[in-house]
């Protein structure tokens, strides 16, 4: 078999496979999440659509396997999208990383598909504390320990056995989901009026966007 024909036969086994995933997708928006973590948030996301029982042929969520810093994800994102035309995508990290603001950048000049930047301040452990207190304390370095270390410290207080890979942080969070939506929102316009987003969170417009998916 020539290569050219190797070609052809990829291609068209590529095309068949798109072909019967479409198929299986349901009569509303397809979107793509890519995420920074490659346990926390895409676990937290998938135990949320799994609860809201959406078709995982319509929400993919996938971990950025070559670049886990902002710009990586959002390059990941944007040519997952010219593989398979989705209607949203978001891009989900932090902003502990020195090519935050570039990343923020490339996506406001992103105009051949929606794509949205659902960042935590200073990281998505914030998100997870907001279920269950209202915390607004800016968060910074101490000693030697990191700003995320503080908010794993912090998280524990609530959740003793609180782990990183997780496959039920979100069942565990579940009963306090409407509480960190509220206070991520009164957050966010605090925030606003002082400048600052240190802390903030745009989890919530992803789990809100998630929540009207299929309604």
């Amino acid at each position: 078999m020539g290569t050219d024909d190797l070609h052809f036969k990829r291609k068209q086994q590529g095309q068949r496979a798109l072909a019967r995933k479409k198929a299986r997708r349901k009569p509303y928006d397809v979107v793509f999440i890519a995420c920074e973590g490659s346990k926390t948030e895409p676990n937290y996301l998938r135990g949320l659509c799994k609860y809201l029982k959406l078709n995982p042929a319509n929400v993919i969520i996938r971990s950025c396997p070559l670049s886990s810093d902002p710009v990586g994800i959002v390059k990941f994102a944007l040519n997952a999208h010219e593989h398979d035309d989705y209607d949203r995508i978001y891009c989900v990290f932090d902003k502990e990383h020195t090519n935050y603001q570039q990343a923020l950048d490339k996506i406001n000049a992103t105009k051949k598909v929606a794509i949205y930047a659902i960042t935590s301040v200073p990281c998505f452990e914030y998100w997870l504390l907001l279920h269950y207190k209202d915390s607004s304390k800016p968060f910074y370095q101490k000693n030697n320990k990191s700003v995320g270390e503080q908010l794993k410290s912090e998280l524990k207080k609530y959740i003793k056995n609180y782990h990183e890979s997780s496959k039920e942080i979100f069942e565990v969070t579940r009963p306090y989901l409407q509480d960190a939506i509220v206070r991520a929102k009164q957050i966010d316009k605090l925030q606003m009026n002082n400048a600052t987003d240190n802390p903030s969170t745009k989890v919530y417009q992803l789990v809100e966007d998630l929540m009207s998916l299929n309604k």
